[in-house]
This record gives structure tokens, C-alpha cells and sequence, in this order.
């Protein structure tokens, strides 16, 4: 077995969360990372998501968080083979008690 030098950065668990800081850990510049999953890269629950990436928040802070998600996202698809992200567009369909909720 191989020892870990103080200066890796071992990230447990290869979904999205785990993909991502992988992704802005070596973008910042660390040498050695090492990411260990149980089974194969994006097996998990992350590969039978449902969500939905939207930038529709009832907050401007929410709303500002998930902009930068989207820029994240076409990001990858610049410097990932592989990966292509799509923006096709959401609609949310509320009652007007829900609407005024969001007010």
C-alpha cells in the first residue's frame, strides 16, 4: 500500500459532488488527488438523477448560486471529452396560492 503525502487530497465518492471537487481541486492547481468510489465513476445514484438544473429561485442569492452551476456546467463540457451539457429550457406551473407563496 501506498502512503499519502500530506500535500493529496483524497475525495470520497465519484457521483457529481464527487466529480466536481475533483474537478476544482486539480483546477486550483493540487498535484495529487485521489478519488475513490465503491464501484465505477458515476455508478452511483448521481447516473439516475432526475433533477433538474434550473436558475428559477425564489431568491436573488438562489438564483445567483445556480448561475454559476449553469457556467460550471457548459464549462465541462469545454474541457471534458465525453460530455456534452444541453440547456433546453423549464417551465414551473403554479396555482395562485403557490404564486403568491413566492412573492
Amino acid at each position: 500500500m501506498t502512503a499519502i503525502k500530506p500535500d493529496t487530497v483524497v475525495i470520497v465518492g465519484a457521483g457529481i459532488a464527487g466529480l466536481c471537487t475533483t474537478f476544482h481541486v486539480v483546477e486550483k492547481g493540487v498535484d495529487r488527488v485521489v478519488l475513490l468510489d465503491k464501484g465505477k465513476v458515476g455508478s452511483g445514484s448521481s447516473s439516475r438523477s432526475g433533477a433538474v438544473n434550473t436558475m428559477l429561485m425564489s431568491t436573488e442569492t438562489g438564483t445567483r448560486a445556480r448561475a454559476i452551476t449553469m457556467d460550471i456546467f457548459e464549462r465541462f463540457s469545454k474541457v471534458l471529452d465525453n460530455y456534452s451539457f444541453h440547456q433546453v429550457g423549464c417551465m414551473f406551473i403554479y396555482n395562485e396560492k403557490q404564486y403568491r407563496a413566492c412573492e
